[in-house]
């Protein structure tokens, strides 16, 4: 075999090369970083940014992140010094001084930053990650969470990202513009490339190749309505420091191109769920090398690069050979189309791909081992449920990142993994040298934000902490969220953390009756017991009546709601069992006497999510639309919008 005779010297020369992911570094000046950084406080907390100074020093670590804090005194009030090897660092030190010493917080759904008159005096404070990276985004989410957000909503969240130490970014957004170009220049008519796109909520899937122009098509408007967005998410992400990860050409193509390159191979993939089959041009093929730099070229001629490429071949697509050597020389022959034209490239992949039983040790072992170690990173897409470093032999050297996937398809719905993420890390750090960062991968961003701040955490703590520790770490994540001190909220939330947010078996979460297509035989699948769901609501609701202050807190506001919301997803189903029950031995008066109720309290679930825009569909309705740029692909949009949260 091929990969037989290369992977010996290619591991050798990785380890000896260091690899060049280790190359990947902020792209603009440190003076850039440290007026972007004041630039994000100004934002956040305008009356007090005039209390930090923030120097970032490029060689104040060894290819990890550190923040030093030190407090001081001058003309008679107390600021804060932050020294960092990046601006992402720097902001990722302040999160954390937030956190603790000012008792703030920050998530997806809210903001509570409340600064005090004076700033204490404390001693120096230092941050350390373990690893270099951390990771965040998932190619899904462009579909489920982003795709009708605006530069506001975008600003906040990369201000989020930077809080956390997000130094590895996907941005995928504004991509179609640079194919459209492309796929021009190589003879393709307009009605081929914008047939070729699918909607908005729909295009992770046509750049993986599962499916072609569901939901679309889509208008030169709009593609350059998301240009100019993409310039504006890359500028703030490069000028904090943060790495950004770029899109590359991973062989789909439109299906008139076979046509225009009768010479060419290509072949169909698929069908995924349904849809028709996509064509895929061979990745050996000489055609598969020119688009794959006149993309790049196109691209980085339009936004720039970091130097880091996803691409996904066999995302949820099983190949049509099993033959070793067409892995391998498939994936010399991706690379080669990135170095062609960037000789800095590193090729991001998710390793999702290797769940499908298709793929043995000889395919995963071609495919990893036909390009040097270091010039790819692995992205373990679900690291605290369905790891695959273990199948893949810690991805036989090249550099990989553990993900906490928390969410899947943008379903809304209480779920977390505590211990897992609390003790699984530490071990993957003594077992794999390999490991290179941590990350988050949530396919949409409806989660209660808990886990995920706790997953932050690990990657600058040194040990897992024991059950006491963790009850009080979410204890006082109850109290930096609401801005209160009172023990209802406390024990619901270390309620909460043994039960909802402590899975532990293969769980696919999220599936109770409501978030299912209804049947007849469905049951809730629960990894907890909801006597222990109801027990924490019931705290929760008795923190109304113990300070009518809780309701003015944002946070409380979302986690009572979503709290309801759950209970009601736990429990309502009794009566649609029950009706079920009496409809098959016929007892009608029983069918209408719990099919009354289970309306009822469907009825009230509409009513309950209806007073926060947080929890609206109209919002989401509303966004889409303001996305289109004329009346009919507002229309259309709103097909897409609808379309994702209900058949999709």
């Amino acid at each position: 075999m091929i990969q037989e005779l290369f992977v010996p010297t290619l591991l050798l020369l990785g380890i000896c090369n260091g690899g060049k992911w280790e190359n990947l570094k902020p792209s603009v000046s440190p003076k850039i970083q440290e007026a972007s950084v004041l630039d994000m406080l100004h934002q956040l907390i305008p009356s007090h940014t005039h209390l930090f100074t923030i120097s970032v020093e490029e060689d104040l670590s060894h290819g990890r992140d550190v923040a030093i804090l030190t407090s001081f005194k001058r003309n008679g009030s107390v600021r804060l010094n932050v020294r960092a090897n990046s601006g992402v660092s720097a902001a990722w030190g302040i999160g954390e001084y937030i956190k603790k010493e000012i008792g703030g917080h920050f998530s997806w759904d809210t903001v509570r930053i409340e600064f005090p008159d004076v700033l204490p005096l404390l001693p120096q404070i230092t941050f350390e990650t373990h690893e270099k990276f951390k990771y965040w985004d998932n190619v899904c989410t462009f579909g489920y969470s982003y795709p009708f957000w605006d530069w506001v909503d975008w600003e906040k969240h990369i201000n989020w990202m930077a809080l956390n130490g997000i130094n590895l970014a996907l941005a995928f957004t504004g991509q179609e513009v640079i194919w459209y170009r492309v796929y021009s220049k190589m003879g393709l008519s307009d009605r081929s490339v914008f047939s070729f796109f699918s909607g908005p909520a729909f295009l992770p899937w046509n750049r993986m190749g599962n499916m072609n122009g569901f939901g679309g098509p889509l208008s030169l408007n709009f593609l350059e309505k998301k240009r100019v967005l993409q310039h504006q998410i890359l500028t703030k992400l490069r000028n904090l420091g943060i790495i950004t990860v770029l899109p590359g050409f991973a062989g789909y193509v439109p299906d008139d191109m076979p046509s225009l390159y009768p010479n060419a191979s290509f072949s169909k993939m698929g069908p995924w769920c349904s849809f028709p089959q996509t064509t895929l041009l061979n990745l050996n093929d000489s055609l598969f090398q020119e688009i794959s730099s006149l993309f790049l070229k196109e691209y980085i001629q339009e936004y720039g690069t970091d130097h880091a490429y996803n691409i996904d071949v066999f995302n949820e697509m099983t190949p049509q050979t099993t033959n070793p050597d067409y892995f391998f020389n498939s994936s010399k022959s991706i690379y080669k189309g990135m170095v062609g034209e960037d000789p800095d490239a590193v090729w991001i992949m998710q390793g999702w791909l290797f769940l499908n039983s298709f793929w043995k040790d000889p395919q995963i072992r071609a495919l990893l081992t036909a390009n040097p170690i270091g010039t790819m990173i692995i992205l373990d897409l679900d690291s605290t449920n369905r790891e695959q470093y273990t199948k893949t032999k810690g991805y036989y050297g090249q550099p990989f990142i553990f993900n906490n996937l928390n969410n899947f398809g943008g379903a809304i719905g209480l779920y977390g993994r505590t211990s897992i993420i609390n003790e699984r890390i530490f071990k993957v750090r003594i077992k794999y040298d390999n490991l290179v960062g941590i990350g988050f991968t949530p396919e949409g961003l409806t989660d209660t934000f808990a886990p995920t701040e706790l997953m932050s955490e690990m990657s600058w703590r040194k040990k897992p902490m024991n059950h006491n520790e963790i009850k009080t770490w979410y204890s006082m994540y109850a109290e930096r969220r609401y801005g209160m001190d009172h023990s209802c909220s406390k024990e619901a939330w270390t309620i909460l953390s043994t039960s909802v947010f402590n899975a532990t078996g293969d769980n696919f979460h999220r599936l109770t009756l409501l978030m299912t297509s209804p049947h007849p035989t469905k049951r809730n699948v629960a990894w907890y017991s909801v006597h222990d769901l109801v027990k924490a609501w019931d705290s929760m609701i008795n923190c109304i009546n113990v300070d009518p202050k809780y309701m003015e807190s944002s946070g409380f506001k979302f986690d009572i709601i979503d709290l309801t919301r759950q209970v009601i997803a736990d429990v309502s189903p009794y009566w649609f069992y029950e009706s079920n029950r009496c409809f098959l031995v016929h007892d009608m008066n029983g069918l209408v006497s719990n099919m009354t109720p289970f309306f009822d309290i469907l009825n009230d679930l509409d009513l309950l999510l209806n007073t926060d825009e947080r929890f609206m569909f109209g919002k989401w309705i509303k966004d889409a639309r303001r996305t289109g740029t004329s009346m009919n692909e507002s229309n259309l949009f709103e097909f897409n919008a609808r379309n994702q949260v209900t058949i999709w």
